[in-house]
């Protein structure tokens, strides 16, 4: 038999002890059942955007999800990939030791090149879904001519 207890509030913790009933009486109760946990891992992170870019780095921003699964948020993790390539988890990230750090810059990427970045929340309960993909080129934009054309002829 299974039974579904609903309504439970998110972040207590529970134990749960059965009984049998029939016309003679109840039973007694069951020993306790372990302990379960009322949380969940936290919703996407969200806004996920460019702060900036450089030969080599680029840096960005994320905003904390809005539900944290009913537990304290216990980091961030940052996954990058080189163009269609598969995703790295960037172990070095100091968000995993401060979830209040809202910003990550990747170093070492080679200039030119295209990646996707991806971030996630995780708990103690567990790690929640990423975000889509931002797009980044790990260069600085071209920069206008210096004396550009005043006239631009058609044929």
């Amino acid at each position: 038999m299974a039974y579904t207890a609903d309504y439970l509030a998110k972040g207590f913790n529970y134990q749960f002890r059965v009984r049998a009933i029939n016309a003679r009486g109840a039973s007694d109760a069951s020993a306790s059942s372990d302990l379960f946990i009322t949380a969940l891992v936290p919703s996407v992170p969200l806004a996920l955007d460019l702060v900036s870019r450089g030969s080599g780095t680029i840096t960005f921003k994320w905003e904390a999800p809005t539900d944290n699964g009913g537990l304290e948020l216990t980091g961030f993790k940052i996954y990058i990939a080189q163009g269609s390539g598969e995703y790295l988890e960037v172990v070095s990230s100091p968000t995993e030791l401060n979830p209040t750090i809202l910003t990550y810059t990747s170093t070492g990427l080679t200039a030119g090149l295209a990646y996707k970045v991806e971030v996630s929340a995780f708990n103690p309960i567990g790690e929640g879904l990423r975000t889509d993909h931002i797009f980044v080129f790990a260069a600085d934009l071209p920069q206008s001519p210096v004396n550009p054309p005043s006239v631009f002829e058609f044929s």
